[in-house]
């Protein structure tokens, strides 16, 4: 809609904000509530060695999608541009050739997948207990795995198009698809792993063909090409564009490949399940800040094609007080009612693995204060092309200082040590990204 309070150059910025930020982080908890009935029942009806099994793959998940995300992220900054230039053409030939890159990297990943799992679980640091199930999930997932990227992709770039109800339709719709499918795999055929790693598959293909049927209706201005796409640097700057992105993915896989490391080597395989359940809480809020920062990309980068810094502050500024507010209501949750979080993904029968979850998560719950404000700067800094800056918001949030923190805080406060290093490097990060911002103010991008 390119006229009426919604037009995104031109349209009130609180409803536009609403607008965009609402589907998108509703179907963003869709989308981690999928997650989140994933682990509810494979950690009761399958048990926490299961549940540790997943969390051993997960940087297989980050790597791919790490790189995915820099594709679609970067390449929506530009195809919004163009949109907001009213060149079309330009920005379906961006949208194609992210399109078409994303295939190819599925399809290489996904053989890898299938055809090796054994081998790259082991590389993960999976011990003897945690290897076959890990290869079962991976080796089944990754048969999705196009439907996974391919959803979030076109997801992104339905919200360009201004299509943000529709994206979450269609999450909303593959969610209660994959409650319905683990509930059937793994609770009733007793599928365990293998249940759990259908489910989500088919779950993301049915968000994938809602979501692609648009592209192909006259609603859609962005249409798939095969052809006369030009040359490819464009697809470059997107990559550049989109770097920090793929930190961020790249280095969160990292981080939980060194975490599970530490808890097989310490705790075994109970420190892997319990780090795991305080994994998915830690996913579970980043999560809810990406689906903000996600919201605010295409309303803030075609209003930087337009020149319009007083809009540009007031997206930013909106996004910031959400921001905050769910970092206090993440926090005063696992403050008041942690026992809530871990009864959820764990059976009774569970009792080390619950205590030691709890232990974690009395240190864990003060990233929540400053995680969501460095991630939504993160992307702001995308949204008006400055991916150096985005980059080391990611790269300092994600891998740089947890690293740091994880070599340092264990030598002085032994394994409570290796928890307090998440809260510290988030702390550190909005610092960093706050200097960022003072200098990359809206109002000295652009004439206002």
């Amino acid at each position: 809609m390119q006229n009426g309070k919604f037009d995104i150059i031109n349209g009130k910025t609180k409803p536009l904000f609403l607008r965009y930020c609402i589907p998108n982080v509703l179907g963003i908890l869709a989308l981690s509530s999928a997650q989140l009935i994933d682990a509810f029942f494979i950690g009761n009806y399958a048990g926490a060695e299961a549940l540790a099994a997943i969390n051993i793959v997960l940087p297989v998940f980050s790597l791919l999608m790490g790189l995915g995300i820099m594709l679609c992220t970067g390449g929506s900054v530009i195809c919004a541009k163009f949109i907001g230039e009213k060149n079309y053409q330009q920005a379906s030939y961006i949208f194609s050739k992210v399109i078409f890159c994303n295939i190819i990297l599925c399809l290489i990943v996904t053989s890898l997948g299938v055809l090796m799992p054994h081998q790259i679980v082991e590389f993960l640091g999976a011990n003897e207990e945690l290897r076959p199930l890990s290869a079962d999930y991976l080796q089944y997932v990754a048969i999705f795995f196009t439907f996974f990227l391919g959803s979030y992709c076109l997801s992104v770039f339905a919200r360009v198009e201004q299509r943000p109800i529709l994206a979450f339709g269609a999450i909303l719709f593959g969610t209660c698809v994959n409650i319905f499918l683990d509930w059937l795999f793994i609770f009733e055929f007793h599928l365990g792993v293998i249940g759990a790693a259908v489910a989500t598959g088919i779950s993301q293909a049915t968000t994938f063909f809602i979501i692609f049927s648009h592209f192909f209706s006259k609603h859609s201005g962005l249409r798939l090409y095969f052809r006369g796409l030009g040359h490819w640097g464009d697809l470059l700057k997107a990559c550049y564009n989109g770097v920090s992105e793929l930190v961020d993915e790249f280095s969160i896989g990292i981080t939980t490949f060194i975490f599970n490391l530490i808890m097989i080597k310490h705790l075994g395989t109970v420190g892997v399940a319990a780090y795991t359940v305080i994994n998915y809480a830690l996913l579970f809020g980043t999560l809810i800040a990406y689906g903000i920062g996600d919201s605010i990309v295409p309303l803030i980068s075609t209003n930087y094609g337009a020149k319009k810094s007083s809009r540009i502050a007031g997206f930013l500024k909106l996004s910031l007080i959400s921001g905050a507010g769910l970092g206090l209501v993440l926090f005063a949750s696992l403050l008041f009612a942690p026992e809530v979080v871990v009864n959820f993904f764990l059976g009774e029968q569970e009792y080390a693995t619950k205590k030691l979850a709890l232990e974690f998560i009395d240190l864990l719950k003060w990233a929540f204060l400053f995680s969501s404000v460095s991630i939504i700067l993160s992307a702001y800094f995308t949204a008006i092309e400055r991916p150096l800056e985005s980059a080391l918001v990611a790269l300092s949030r994600s891998l740089v200082f947890p690293i740091l923190f994880l070599t340092l805080m264990p030598k002085i406060f032994d394994m409570e040590g290796v928890f307090i290093s998440i809260p510290m490097a988030e702390l550190a990060t909005v610092v960093i990204a706050l200097t960022l911002l003072r200098r990359n103010e809206p109002k000295s991008l652009v004439a206002a």
